[in-house]
């Protein structure tokens, strides 16, 4: 039986469909019952709750994620909690759907958007208070379908907007802090890579 399955011309791991929540918009599963069931599977065990929070279970039938993402085997992906610098973080690639609103403007501080919390966190800490999550492409790249837009060395794969207001504080001469939590999308060698391409 094959490993993909299909969604407007996507190759989609059967893997990716077990991570898809109950329900649609409104109908879906709480996300408290599906980390549950999630957890039950203990395939997942390595994934961080925050990633199936902020990205997997929002974003699952996303076109752009199943595009660009939905392919890997997430048994075998590492992903892992890292502190970046400021200089790593300038240069992440923003894929071509979100590339727009990064490039070629001005940025004034009132086109920060955050929660309240988070704005705070913000004025407090330099940094956002949830980690973005970004893909090392090259541990992939080989891999990867032609349907899927990855751009090396990293790719911001959740996040865009912190990551925006970020980039709106270094551009205003704010403060920013030296250092920031990011989850990373990686493997532990190659031999886990060939796995992630589920053929």
């Amino acid at each position: 039986m094959s490993k993909f399955f299909h969604i407007k011309f996507t190759f989609v791991h059967n893997i990716w469909k077990l991570l898809q929540p109950f329900g649609k918009e409104q109908q879906r599963e709480p996300f408290t019952e599906y980390m549950v069931r999630i957890r039950n599977d203990k395939r997942f065990d390595h994934i961080p709750s925050e990633v199936f929070e902020q990205w997997i279970y929002p974003h699952h039938g996303n076109e752009y994620t199943c595009r660009n993402y939905g392919w890997l085997d997430y048994r075998f992906v590492l992903i892992e909690r890292q502190s970046w610098s400021t200089d790593q973080l300038m240069g992440i690639h923003i894929f071509s759907e979100y590339r727009l609103s990064f490039t070629g403007r001005d940025w004034p501080l009132k086109e920060i958007s955050a929660l309240e919390e988070d704005e705070e966190w913000w004025k407090k800490n330099g940094t956002w208070r949830v980690p973005p999550i970004i893909i090392d492409v090259n541990k992939f790249m080989m891999d990867a379908p032609q349907s899927a837009e990855l751009t090396g060395p990293f790719q911001l794969v959740e996040g865009h907007t912190r990551y925006r207001n970020f980039r709106i504080l270094m551009s205003n001469n704010e403060f920013v802090a030296p250092s920031h939590e990011v989850f990373v999308i990686t493997t532990n060698n190659s031999d886990q890579s060939n796995q992630c391409k589920g053929y």
